[in-house]
C-alpha cells in the first residue's frame, strides 16, 4: 500500500514537470498526488473505521464533490501563475484576504441592503456592474451544466467504456439529478450521426484557423 501512494507521488511529480520546467508545476503534480493518495487512503481506513455509512449517500457524494472541487481548485492555482508570488495573491483573493468589494456602480442601487454589505466590510471599486453581473450569469449558467449534465463516459454507458465506476443505478443514486439526463446516453441511431457529423463538419471547417500548439515549449 504504501508503494501505492509512492508510485502515485512519482508519477503525478513527473507529470508536473511534463507540463513545465517550474516549481509551480513540480506543486501542482505534487498536490494531485497527495490528493490521490488521501483519497485511497481514506477510503481504506473508511471501510474500517466506518463498516456502515454515517451519511446519507446522496449527502456523502455532495461533501466528497465540494472538497475534491476545493482540492482541485487550489492545485490549479499553481498550474496558472508565473511564480509563487503570483500563486500567494492568486489563494488571498479567492480566501477574501483582500477584502470583498462590489462594483460601484452596482452598490448604487443596492439602496438599503449597501448599508448592510458595508457594515459587515464589503467595499466598492471604481467599475461598471454590467461585467460583474455578466461573470455571475455565465458561472450560474454554466454550473448546473458542469453538475447534471453527463460526462463522455456517462454519454458512452451503453458502450461499456472503461472508466464508467458505477452503473447506472449507483449513479443516479450518488447524484439524483442526473437520472433525468439518461436520455443523453449514445446510441446507433440517426439523430446521434447527425449530431456527430455536424459536430465534425464544425471541427474541419475550424482547421483552417492558426492555432498555436499548446505544447510547444514544453
Amino acid at each position: 500500500r504504501l508503494k501505492r501512494y509512492r508510485n502515485l507521488m512519482l508519477t503525478m511529480l513527473l507529470g508536473g514537470l511534463w507540463h513545465g520546467a517550474g516549481w509551480t508545476f513540480v506543486v501542482w503534480g505534487g498536490l494531485h498526488g497527495l490528493y490521490l493518495s488521501l483519497n485511497h487512503a481514506w477510503k481504506h481506513l473508511s471501510s474500517r473505521l466506518f463498516p456502515r455509512p454515517i451519511l446519507p449517500r446522496p449527502l456523502a457524494a455532495a461533501l466528497g464533490w465540494s472538497i475534491t472541487f476545493l482540492a482541485v481548485v487550489v492545485g490549479w492555482v499553481f498550474f496558472r501563475a508565473a511564480d509563487f508570488d503570483a500563486a500567494r495573491l492568486m489563494l488571498e483573493g479567492m480566501a477574501g484576504l483582500n477584502g470583498v468589494a462590489l462594483p460601484n456602480a452596482l452598490a448604487a442601487r443596492l439602496g438599503g441592503l449597501w448599508s448592510v454589505l458595508s457594515g459587515i466590510g464589503v467595499t466598492t471599486y471604481l467599475g461598471g456592474g454590467s461585467q460583474f453581473i455578466f461573470t455571475w450569469l455565465w458561472v450560474l449558467t454554466l454550473l448546473p451544466i458542469a453538475l447534471i449534465m453527463p460526462n463522455t463516459q456517462e454519454i458512452m454507458r451503453h458502450a461499456e467504456p472503461g472508466l464508467l465506476l458505477h452503473s447506472p443505478t449507483e449513479a443516479n443514486e450518488i447524484r439524483p439529478l442526473r437520472a433525468a439526463t439518461a436520455a443523453l446516453a449514445w446510441q446507433p441511431r440517426l439523430r446521434w450521426a447527425l449530431l456527430i457529423g455536424f459536430i465534425g463538419a464544425l471541427g474541419v471547417l475550424s482547421m483552417t484557423r492558426v492555432s498555436e500548439f499548446l505544447y510547444f515549449q514544453f
